[in-house]
């Protein structure tokens, strides 16, 4: 009896031995996944949402109106085999959808990992856009496709209102448009709303053609919106206008669909606000993108527009546009004069004026020199033999044998 348990506690430990080799040998063995998908359309990149990771299995895209087939190209991990990949180019019909399956295989244990991908097609009316945002602004409600209004609250630091957005698909003509600002009637922040005497400004019209050709319709670069590497299917546009402190204006988006035997017409309306600056800074400075109450110099403070504007051309201390109370400082080259109506014109200095000090300074540098090569000239011509006593030496006719043979 005991040698027959231990036999049996032996065998048990072998077969629980060779489990755990079993299992750990599995273990070891690793799973195919692929490394990277890419779907395209005649050369055109199609995008794969979410972006493409080995991890991910199931993925959804969208062609365009205009891309009737659409092409994979798969590259599987080292050591293991696609499949399941088309090849040649898969149609889709207009509205349609297809769902395509493939598959990662180990070569050795042929096993496998599926990846789902569901691509559809526009239908070519679409009026919507995949995504607007506003440098900051804060859009009210969260952007939806299928909402048409907002409110956005721009920060009082930006004074250009940038709206960028991206078509959901690249044949959509979109065309954007601003209407003259106004002053805002609430003021988020609890300070009083500015009043101006003349507001108008000229409208800010963007007509942008997004439809582009096959190859044009291909970009490297980062995505606006969303940060991206490589090549992406949607382009992205922006249109911007300027906005006072303390004013709001009215924006639209209008969106003209891909396929023009429909003529179908989609708006967007932003309507943007930007605050005022509170009573104790009233004045917004660009310079520094903040509410100040003295300008910096070379600005003025505008009570209309409440906010520090620069002064004319030249001028360094003004109060308004055409009274310069200071011109800029004087330059070699230029001299800057208050002229009667107001401006500071700049006038070029003659070139003696403006190194009057360095001609001086050589005039006389040569007027040394002169004057020393006078003496130096006077000094040979004066100066001659001497006799003896250390007086000049005299000659007459009679002596004439004991002149020097240069005098004879």
């Amino acid at each position: 009896l005991c040698l027959s348990f231990v036999k049996s506690s032996f065998s048990q430990a072998d077969d629980s031995s060779n489990t755990i080799s079993s299992d750990s040998s599995a273990v070891q063995e690793p799973a195919c996944t692929l490394i990277s998908v890419v779907l395209s359309s005649h050369g055109r990149p199609i995008d794969l949402v979410p972006s493409f990771r080995p991890t991910v299995y199931r993925y959804s895209a969208t062609l365009d109106f205009s891309m009737s087939s659409f092409s994979v190209n798969v590259r599987p991990d080292l050591g293991c085999e696609d499949e399941g990949v088309p090849g040649t180019p898969s149609e889709v019909e207009i509205g349609g959808s297809t769902t395509l399956r493939l598959y990662a295989e180990h070569p050795d244990t042929g096993a496998k990992q599926s990846y789902d991908i569901e691509v559809s097609r526009l239908l070519g009316s679409e009026t919507e856009l995949q995504q607007v945002s506003v440098d900051g602004g804060e859009l009210s409600p969260i952007f939806d496709p299928s909402v048409r209004s907002y409110t956005v609250r721009l920060d009082l630091a930006y004074d250009m209102a940038v709206i960028k957005y991206r078509a959901a698909d690249n044949e959509q003509r979109i065309r954007a448009a601003a209407q003259e600002e106004q002053p805002s009637k609430s003021d988020e922040e609890g300070t009083s709303s500015t009043s101006s005497g003349n507001s108008s400004r000229l409208l800010g019209v963007l007509d942008q053609q997004v439809s582009t050709s096959k190859g044009s319709s291909r970009r490297l670069a980062a995505d606006v919106l969303t940060e991206g590497t490589g090549e992406v299917q949607y382009r992205s546009a922006s249109s911007s206008f300027m906005l006072d402190v303390g004013f709001s204006r009215t924006a639209e988006l209008t969106v003209q669909c891909a396929d023009a035997t429909q003529a179908n017409i989609g708006t967007y309306t932003l309507t943007i606000n930007r605050p005022s600056c509170p009573d104790n800074t009233p004045y917004f400075e660009p310079k520094i993108r903040r509410c100040v109450n003295f300008c910096t110099s070379g600005s003025y403070r505008n009570d209309n527009a409440k906010r520090c504007a620069h002064c004319n051309t030249n001028c360094e201390v003004c109060s308004s546009l055409l009274k310069c109370d200071m011109c800029k400082p004087n330059t070699a080259e230029y001299t800057y004069v208050i002229m009667p109506d107001g401006k500071c014109e700049a006038e070029v200095n003659h070139i003696f004026k403006r190194y009057r000090w360095w001609c001086l300074g050589f005039g006389i540098l040569l007027a040394f020199l002169v004057c020393i090569g006078c003496v130096g000239i006077c000094h040979c011509l004066w100066s001659g033999p001497t006799s003896k006593s250390g007086g000049p030496r005299l000659y007459d006719s009679d002596t004439e044998d004991e002149l020097p043979k240069h005098l004879r």
